[in-house]
């Protein structure tokens, strides 16, 4: 059981229908906690009409005034919340069946897991047109139990542990109003020894950027953006080559794809737990070649990118001299050996 803070700031429509899908699906809501975010009075009045009708679900209300932006609102509701894991919901989202008890039990049965999040639209996980939220959720109950480990959950919607709350403290409102405050507090929760994950049998449906407006949108993501790459440094794009690969070498794999990079591994020989590890991280990718012309197909996509190009190539060091020397010539600054 945890508090689901609802941060809200006007859209009735969108509010409305939100907390009729929390109502619907409540099962492991212990408190709803409504942070009204210095809505105008039509948004305030719903929320007051829905707490007094409201039979299903315990619910509190804070109202800010005036608004004080998303960072601050959330970080009122985590401290209401004492003691309590505490999951962020944006009012412009649809929950579906077993949506918050699915993240919970994945918590529960993997302590090293701090934050969990949804799958959702969010991450192109989307329904068929046509197809209602509930329907589309009721088609990954297959994946019941499963997860993969993001750099990132959203804000969104975002199951956050007590622990983890406890160690690192609330979101930075340097952040404020919105906007990479929630990478930030990934990024720390992982320094701190917590692991971040997609939840793929819990589902929730987003309406994007519904929030700012487009011009706002741009300027303070630009700002967010500089804060975030000044703390963090830039993410980048890494190229891992190797014939053969053990589980060392994997798991630094996954410690890059841990601290914000995405990483491209082209190789030939996988063990099948190497594979499973290499996979857990949905900022891998796997591109498996012939031995022979493992190296080259690496050194190719590595020049041939053009966009989103790589910042690194990295071999281990099983890798033939021949192929290192190589490496070490034509990539100077950017060839590394694990």
């Amino acid at each position: 059981m945890c508090n689901v803070i609802l941060t809200v700031y006007n859209n009735p429509e969108l509010t409305q229908k939100c907390l009729e899908s929390l109502k619907f699906h409540n099962q492991g809501i212990d408190e709803l906690v409504i942070v009204d975010n210095g809505s105008d009075p039509e948004t305030r009045d719903l929320i007051a009409q829905f707490c007094a009708a409201n039979t299903v679900l315990k619910t509190k209300i804070l109202r800010l005034e005036p608004n004080q932006g998303f960072v601050k609102a959330v970080n009122a509701g985590i401290q209401y919340s004492a003691d309590k894991d505490v999951c962020l919901l944006s009012n412009d989202t649809l929950v579906t069946s077993g949506w918050l008890s699915e993240m919970l039990n994945v918590c529960a049965e993997n302590p090293d897991i701090g934050i969990a999040g949804p799958s959702s639209n969010n991450y192109g996980i989307k329904p068929k047109k046509g197809t209602d939220p509930d329907c589309f959720a009721h088609e990954l109950i297959k994946y019941k139990g499963q997860f993969q480990e993001t750099h990132y959950c959203v804000g969104f919607c975002m199951l956050i542990k007590r622990e983890v709350v406890q160690k690192i403290g609330y979101l930075d409102e340097i952040f404020s109003p919105g906007y990479f405050e929630d990478n930030d507090y990934c990024r720390r929760a992982c320094a701190a020894g917590f692991r971040n994950v997609i939840v793929k049998a819990s589902y929730v449906w987003h309406r994007e950027h519904s929030t700012f407006s487009s011009e706002e949108r741009e300027r303070q993501f630009a700002r967010n953006r500089g804060v975030f790459i000044s703390r963090w440094g830039e993410p980048e794009r890494i190229m891992a080559a190797a014939k053969s690969m053990d589980n060392l070498f994997a798991e630094k794999i996954i410690n890059m794809a841990r601290t914000g990079n995405w990483v491209t591994v082209v190789c030939s020989g996988l063990a099948e737990d190497v594979s499973v590890k290499l996979c857990s991280h949905a900022a891998v990718k796997i591109i498996r070649m012939p031995a022979f012309i493992t190296a080259a197909y690496a050194y190719f996509l590595f020049f041939k990118k053009t966009k989103k190009r790589y910042a690194r190539l990295i071999v281990n060091n099983k890798f033939s001299k021949i192929t290192r020397c190589f490496g070490g010539f034509i990539f100077p600054k950017k060839y590394q050996e694990l």
